[in-house]
């Protein structure tokens, strides 16, 4: 056991910082050495082989996705279902008039109506 250090100096060796520190050592992932004897705020301090044993078991390999993939094997299927008028329907459907959610006008045209002005108005000659 060497030297012992504190929260600040083990976040630095690790790269982190303090507060993800401690939410380490709540889940127990990282050992500390309490000193003192108080027990409503405990003065934690770590040692370097604790954080060495840490780094260790942090230690992830991730495989090369390039090799050993799995193809999904591929079939043909054949059916004998035709699908009959579909480009028909949806000529209809395309070309029929969109109908008003609301069920009520709406644009310039029912804004005349609305404020009385005539629907078509005849352009006056000078």
């Amino acid at each position: 056991m060497g030297k012992l250090l504190t929260m600040a100096e083990a976040a630095d060796e690790l790269r982190i910082c303090e507060r993800t520190l401690r939410e380490h050592v709540r889940q127990g992932d990282i050992a500390y050495i309490a000193i003192g004897r108080g027990t409503h705020r405990r003065r934690r301090m770590f040692d370097q082989d604790d954080l060495t044993d840490f780094k260790e078991r942090q230690r992830r390999r991730d495989k090369c996705l390039s090799t050993n993939t799995k193809t999904h094997r591929t079939t043909i299927t054949t059916s004998n279902i035709k699908v009959v008028a579909l480009p028909v329907q949806r000529a209809a459907r395309a070309a029929a008039k969109p109908k008003s959610s609301s069920g009520r006008k709406s644009g310039p045209r029912a804004a005349r109506k609305w404020i009385g002005l005539p629907e078509n108005p005849t352009p006056t000659s000078p």
